[in-house]
């Protein structure tokens, strides 16, 4: 099967949450798939050749709850939609010289089988925060 793939920027505010939903449809008829047994990865790099990711994560298999940990969501009660959650401490200081970060990110979607069956990718902008964390 090949990696369907699907573009979507996204922005984020350093040290403010980030929660973006998506639902994954198929056919002409946009039939949203049966995600149970999927698995999900995620990374936001400054630049792509970054070794190191500026916050990734992956799957949550436990329900969401507001300030949980940082993933993908699965969500139970609609079929095809999971949802990318950054926690506001995950998305604070990542402006280290206070200027906006133009950078990519990427969510790969696996199947119970553990092929890459979709990927969504984009520019992620982060904004910088006036507010300084200890």
């Amino acid at each position: 099967m090949s990696c369907i793939d699907l573009k979507v920027p996204i922005k984020l505010l350093e040290g403010g949450t980030f929660s973006k939903g998506f639902i994954i449809q198929t056919g002409a008829l946009l039939i949203p798939i049966n995600m149970l047994g999927y698995t999900a990865d995620f990374a936001i790099r400054a630049k792509i050749s970054d070794l190191v990711a500026l916050i990734s994560g992956s799957a949550i298999t436990s329900p969401w709850t507001a300030d949980g940990v940082t993933g993908i969501y699965f969500d139970p009660d609609i079929l095809g939609r999971f949802v990318l959650y950054i926690n506001d401490e995950d998305t604070r200081s990542l402006c280290a010289d206070h200027k906006e970060i133009k950078g990519s990110y990427d969510i790969f979607l696996y199947n119970p089988a553990g092929e890459a069956e979709y990927k969504i990718y984009g520019t992620c902008n982060i904004l910088p925060a006036v507010t300084r964390w200890a």
